[in-house]
């Protein structure tokens, strides 16, 4: 009834005849059979339009956005279609904003080498759309190189009286909480040399602790080597002492 929406190719592939149909856009068509003896049949199809993709979201588990160097994380991609419907095609690219610390392929992020910087991860619609979608992940260093009794809250004072709060998580994450006045300061763990730590925030801030298991009481905290940090406020230059408290 319309060629236009279908198209019959002769089928060479079987011993049976016949023809294969292809769809060419979007309506309802009837294909009709006949035969040498005038014995006809019919069927009718209906050949939707392609169903672009509207939206991508993405997530982990747990909303995990860090990643260990030699480890992997899984992003999950959610495609969703025009009018809330399945998509005809809903495959993405994946791509990271630099492969030297983080790469991906198929939603596996793998970390390569431990940044206070996140890695932008972004998923792009192959269908033509330019529908897209990111998600940061922070490369840190193997946790498993902070050492249990270093974790924990440590309480102390600056250089200028000020009473600090560290926080250290299993999962290499600090906070630097400043009591006197309610501010806090995130870094993540990055390396390790030694019995020396190194947290790094997003503004370029350094903390690095010393400590030795074998004289916890003697533990450091260094910000920034000493300097002043933070709106020239804030001196921790690793002669304060520091007693974990939890």
């Amino acid at each position: 009834d319309n060629e236009g929406i279908v198209k019959l190719t002769a089928d060479t592939t079987s011993n049976k005849s016949g023809n294969s149909v292809t769809a060419q856009a979007a309506g309802t068509v009837t294909v009709t059979a006949t035969n040498n003896d005038g014995v006809s049949g019919s069927i009718t199809f209906t050949v939707k339009e392609n169903v672009k993709v509207a939206s991508i979201s993405l997530s982990t588990a747990d909303d995990k956005n860090t990643v260990e160097v030699n480890s992997t994380l899984t992003i999950n991609a959610n495609v969703t279609g025009v009018g809330g419907e399945t998509p005809t095609n809903a495959k993405l690219t994946w791509s990271s904003s630099d492969t030297s610390v983080a790469t991906v392929k198929d939603g596996v992020v793998t970390g390569k080498t431990a940044s206070e910087t996140p890695v932008t991860i972004t998923a792009t619609a192959t269908d033509g759309s330019g529908v897209s979608a990111t998600f940061e992940v922070t490369v840190i260093a193997p946790t498993s190189a902070i050492p249990a009794g270093l974790v924990g809250t440590w309480e102390g004072s600056d250089e200028n009286g000020y009473t600090i709060d560290i926080v250290i998580e299993s999962d290499g994450n600090l906070t630097l909480n400043v009591t006197d006045n309610g501010t806090s300061y995130a870094f993540t763990f990055t390396s390790s040399n030694g019995t020396t730590y190194v947290f790094n925030d997003l503004e370029g801030n350094t903390l690095t602790v010393t400590y030795d298991a074998r004289y916890p009481d003697e533990a450091k905290f260094e910000l920034n080597g000493g300097e002043m940090t933070y709106d020239e406020y804030i001196s921790l230059t690793g002669y304060g002492e520091f007693t974990k408290i939890i």
